[in-house]
């Protein structure tokens, strides 16, 4: 009986083993599992977290909210400043998509994933570059903030030194990432002159042409009519002696003195609007910028449109001789000038505000000097057959007429 017992327990004592050596085993394979489980997770929220920053990136991409900006150095992150909303941003090329931070193109910073979305690319403007800086430079504060005409752009924590290309009452631009700037003079902690032998533009000429002609065309005969050969021998010529040809906006700054233009600049305008649409494909092809004032109520603006040609007004529908004594009889000069405002107001309305005038006939007064003022524009144009210089009063701007009879030799004496 007692033997039995023995055998009874050695029995009990080998399933208790047993049993104890499976629960172990399956126990670890249980483990085993649990880690190779957390692992496949770990590894779908990695994949879905580098999926989820990949579908951030693009070529280009714009900023989606206010954001801070970082600067690499090994491993480590440091903030350096603040992108605002809005701006689009040029990305370097990335193939790795296990950081959420993503380097911005030339700039020297990086920014989070979170923060953007692919967008198309934005055209920067670079016009700028052909300006004649001023010759001083200005220091900003520790802290400063870059403006984009009155949008803001970036913060930086780090003080900027730069030379100063244009400038106005309350601000100074410069160049910073490749593109410019506007600073506030609040935030400047110095301005220093520099010495600079550079040279910039007294004088600008302002050439005025009215109706351009095909060649077959034999319904423009007049002097100031001009076949598309004679257009063509003028741009060769501002091509070749690599002539800036600037726009109404450009003239004002150079009129103000708030920028420097080259001194082989110039502007080139077009009066009316009838067959003016046949100087589009010649400004394309020599990307030279005009000005086309044109006569609103005559003139459908749909029928200039190209990002060479700039429209500005010749009143909407006051271009008629015979109304007033004196001259070929411009209405500016006696109608009442409730009627002339209203004009001209209407056409500002046809063609996005622009602030830039040209007096019909070339004839102006104190009455039409004072109504185009009230109407709202900047810049009003003239004939006088002489170059604009920053003397020039603003709403009296002298322009050279060309005439068909024009010669290339007269037309480079002109321009020169």
């Amino acid at each position: 009986m007692k033997k039995k017992r023995w055998l009874i327990l050695i029995v009990v004592i080998i399933i208790l083993l047993l049993a104890g050596v499976f629960s172990f085993f399956f126990y670890q394979n249980l483990q085993v599992e649990k880690r190779k489980q957390d692992d496949l997770q770990k590894k779908k929220m990695f994949i879905a977290k580098r999926e989820e920053i990949k579908s951030h990136y693009a070529s280009f991409v714009r900023v989606t909210k206010d954001c801070d900006i970082f600067k690499k150095s090994g491993n480590k992150y440091s903030k350096m400043g603040k992108v605002y909303q809005g701006e689009v941003l040029e990305l370097e090329e990335v193939k790795d998509f296990s950081s959420e931070y993503f380097p911005v193109k030339d700039y020297g910073f990086s920014i989070s994933s979170s923060c953007v979305l692919p967008s198309e690319k934005r055209v920067i403007n670079t016009r700028y570059k052909n300006y004649v800086p001023f010759p001083k430079t200005i220091k900003t504060k520790d802290r400063v903030t870059l403006y984009r005409d009155d949008k803001k752009v970036y913060s930086l924590f780090s003080s900027i030194s730069s030379q100063v290309i244009k400038q106005d009452d309350d601000s100074y631009y410069v160049e910073y990432f490749g593109e410019l700037f506007r600073i506030l003079k609040n935030d400047i902690l110095d301005v220093e002159e520099i010495q600079d032998n550079s040279v910039f533009a007294k004088n600008i000429p302002v050439t005025a042409y009215h109706f351009i002609y095909k060649e077959d065309d034999y319904g423009c005969s007049g002097i100031i009519c001009h076949p598309i050969s004679q257009i063509r021998s003028h741009f060769e010529y501002l091509r070749e002696n690599h002539y800036f040809t600037i726009t109404t906006r450009e003239m004002e700054d150079f009129l103000d003195e708030k920028i420097h233009l080259p001194e082989k600049s110039i502007l080139v305008t077009i009066d009316d609007g009838d067959r003016a649409e046949n100087i589009i494909p010649l400004l394309e092809e020599y990307q030279i910028n005009a000005t086309l004032f044109l006569i609103t109520a005559w003139y459908f603006k749909e029928n200039y449109q190209s990002p060479y040609l700039e429209l500005a007004s010749h009143t909407h529908e006051l271009h008629e001789g015979g109304r007033c004594a004196g001259g070929q009889g411009s209405p500016l000069k006696c109608l009442d000038k409730s009627k002339i405002v209203a004009d001209l107001k209407q056409s500002r309305d046809f063609l996005d505000q622009t602030v830039a005038f040209c007096y019909p006939l070339y004839e102006y007064n104190d009455h039409a000097v004072d109504a185009v003022r009230e109407a709202g524009f900047h810049l009003g144009f003239i004939g006088g057959q002489k170059k604009a210089s920053i003397h020039s009063p603003k709403l009296l701007i002298p322009r050279i007429t060309i005439h068909r009879t024009t010669t290339l030799q007269e037309y480079q004496k002109y321009v020169s």
